[in-house]
């Protein structure tokens, strides 16, 4: 699992090559709210119960050699848990998150991996001579974290693909005014505009610099003949 911050995902997300192949489907995007500017010298502590608790983790990790794999199962509780937010979002799809489905779609099962991080972090494993491994359950309250989790990541990939993707389109829509204006066009068609400016991958893409383009008023519709 790979968590992009803002200032990496401009870049991800202009990448056509990327978005074709379903690269920007694969990441966990996180957009937070910088802190420069508001920051305190003298920051409270980590607490003492905070520290050992992690402490614990990371050394338990780092000792877990077991010959056998060890499994991770599903709580009823868990399971069923994991069930509602599936169904939850299934619809949500076709409908509100239709613009990230890629994403979106991949959800469920990000959740569940999640789930079994957690479970495996809040699992101190003995290693000892013969000792037999056994299964880790994730529990209720364990997914539910993690529903709690994806839903933060659900948010910032809203963010993510929303308002960088307005950026994106600015910079379609300036480059196809480049090309306008070099070619020094006055009228142009749909089919016009994706020759003058080859970044315009398909007919969609096109449709959707040139929907851009006339709303910031560089351009107005020609009913009578639908050119530009």
């Amino acid at each position: 699992i790979f968590t992009l911050l803002f200032n990496g995902i401009k870049g991800v997300m202009q990448n056509a090559m990327f978005k074709g192949r379903g690269l920007t489907a694969r990441f966990l995007y996180s957009c937070p709210t910088s802190s420069i500017g508001s920051r305190i010298y003298r920051s409270k502590c980590v607490s003492e119960e905070s520290y050992e608790n992690y402490k614990k983790a990371i050394f338990s990790l780092l000792q877990d050699e077991q010959e056998k794999p060890v499994l991770i199962k599903l709580s009823d509780d868990a399971d069923k848990e994991l069930e509602t937010f599936a169904e939850w979002l299934e619809p949500k799809l076709k409908g509100e998150y239709s613009e990230i489905a890629d994403w979106a779609g991949k959800l469920v099962g990000t959740v569940l991996r999640i789930s079994g991080i957690l479970a495996r972090a809040n699992t101190t494993v003995v290693n000892e001579f013969l000792a037999d491994t056994k299964d880790i359950i994730v529990s209720k309250d364990i997914m539910q974290k993690a529903i709690m989790i994806g839903h933060y990541y659900l948010e910032h990939a809203k963010s993510a693909y929303f308002v960088l993707a307005g950026d994106y389109l600015v910079k379609e829509c300036r480059g196809l005014l480049k090309a306008i204006k070099t070619n020094q066009i006055k009228e142009f068609s749909r089919r016009d505009a994706m020759r003058l400016y080859s970044s315009m991958r398909d007919v969609n893409h096109a449709q959707k610099v040139i929907d851009q383009f006339v709303e910031y008023g560089y351009a107005q519709v020609k009913q009578e003949n639908s050119t530009y």
